[in-house]
């Protein structure tokens, strides 16, 4: 716990909103990365490439190495999050989301079921229940990134809810 101005700052649990995750919490390392990556220690900063064509890289944009690595670190826990459920629930679960979601205090794994009205009338429903999908949710992902000497880590929280999609 830090203290900012002799207020106490944490992490809090969520009050009211999605339930989080009662499995056991997982972490995960990324240290290679897609497209081009640069660390320029001289400037603590971090050059990546923003897009590119089947030649290479078009353009770069260049960052704190906190900020590039923090975001690696949500990708990075909602890729783990989403294995873990694909390995602790026997069988393909579905329709089923995975992202990053700023709803809370703080970026959250989102796992979502989906129910699917299709246009035609007909509803594809999940094939289990969000008490289950919460039952098998890891409660946090610790994504550490490393890249050139440099670590960073952080510990993303993971929710469940379900969502009705149309279309």
């Amino acid at each position: 716990m830090a203290a900012a101005g002799g207020v106490a700052l944490f992490k809090p649990e969520v009050i009211v909103g999605s339930p989080r995750g009662e499995g056991e919490s997982i972490s995960t390392e990324r240290s290679t990365f897609e497209g081009t990556v640069e660390y320029q220690s001289e400037s603590e900063t971090v050059r990546w490439s923003s897009s590119e064509n089947p030649d290479g890289p078009e353009d770069y944009t260049t960052g704190p190495f906190e900020d590039w690595a923090s975001w690696r670190a949500y990708s990075a826990a909602v890729d783990a999050a989403t294995a873990a459920i694909r390995e602790r629930i026997d069988g393909e679960v579905g329709p089923f989301m995975s992202s990053i979601s700023d709803q809370y205090i703080g970026p959250v794994v989102m796992l979502r079921l989906a129910t699917r009205r299709k246009r035609n009338g007909e509803v594809e429903e999940p094939n289990i229940s969000l008490n289950r999908l919460v039952d098998a949710a890891p409660r946090n992902v610790e994504a550490t990134i490393r890249l050139s000497g440099r670590s960073y880590t952080d510990t993303i929280p993971v929710f469940a809810d379900e969502v009705s999609m149309t279309g």
